[in-house]
């Protein structure tokens, strides 16, 4: 799957390594988990449902899913307008949150 950003401050936070544990600690490798995850499969369906990545939609908002990283931060992904995970090729990770 292709993988893109919603910022390049984002995009280097994501993808140095240094920069990723830099700027989130203790949740680096997590990230880096989904990332290798997202790369790895054709579809977001193939990413699933069940932890540790257990991919879910996001209610409030349009195409947008969240990735579990610990139990508290996700990774929030827009699937190309898509709103069925089988037909979403490329995502735009928009950012890394503490959503409790």
């Amino acid at each position: 799957m292709e993988i893109s950003y919603d910022t390049k401050k984002l995009k280097a936070q994501c993808e140095d390594p240094i920069l990723r544990k830099r700027n989130f600690g203790r949740i680096a490798d997590p990230i880096e988990s989904r990332l290798s995850e997202l790369m790895a499969a054709e579809r977001l369906s193939d990413i699933p449902e069940c932890p540790p990545p257990r991919r879910h939609k996001m209610s409030s908002q349009k195409s947008v899913w969240s990735l579990d990283l610990t139990r508290n931060y996700r990774m929030w992904i827009y699937g190309n307008g898509e709103e069925d995970p089988s037909k979403v090729t490329s995502v735009v990770v928009l950012r890394i949150v503490d959503d409790h």
